[in-house]
């Protein structure tokens, strides 16, 4: 069967009755559509997905941060021993999708999403103590996500990265170039 339902407006509607008012704010967003600023830093994402850092309390910019270095890796988990005729891959000219994510006064978040054609993994031959290989022809795509946040009395942007590794037999490496060269490191 049908029924017959009527629709009014009524006149008499309060909407403060069902919804308090919106809370509004005096303070700018620390986030904005490809960077995020406090009082100490200012962050921006580049279209190839690498960061740009400013420190205004130091006067200092650090280029390229976040950017990716890919190499084949025969080796096994104690020796790196790259491909023979390994081709590095660098994430330095793929085009990354760059989202605000929650932004207010007190903290703002842009995501950095970017897929990088990898070989899928590599052709291996034993020799003795030695490990010769090549990169596969064969691509896949490594789909990686920068999660970026920035606090309003942090003099530092929080990095949270996200990789869904399909290849095999290389090694990734996330690249913070600084201007200095290091006298060791600790990994």
């Amino acid at each position: 069967g049908w029924e017959i339902y009527a629709v009014r407006i009524d006149e008499r509607f309060e909407r403060n009755r069902i919804w308090p008012p919106a809370r509004v704010t005096e303070e700018a967003s620390i986030g904005y559509a490809d960077s995020l600023e406090n009082r100490f830093v200012k962050a921006t994402v580049l279209p190839d997905g690498t960061v740009r850092l400013e420190d205004k309390l130091r006067g200092k910019v650090y280029s390229g941060l976040l950017s990716l270095e890919d190499t084949g890796d025969v080796g096994d988990y104690w020796v790196h021993s790259p491909a023979y005729h390994g081709k590095t891959i660098l994430s330095t000219g793929v085009k990354a999708r760059v989202m605000l994510g929650p932004n207010g006064p007190e903290e703002g978040q842009l995501i950095v999403e970017l897929e990088i054609d990898v070989p899928a993994g590599a052709d291996m031959v034993h020799q003795g103590l030695t490990n010769e290989g090549y990169r596969s022809d064969h691509l896949t795509k490594l789909s990686v996500t920068h999660s970026l946040s920035l606090r309003k009395t942090e003099p530092f942007l929080r990095v949270r990265t996200k990789i869904e590794n399909r290849a095999k037999d290389h090694r990734l490496r996330l690249r913070l170039p600084l201007g200095f060269q290091a006298v060791r490191s600790a990994s």
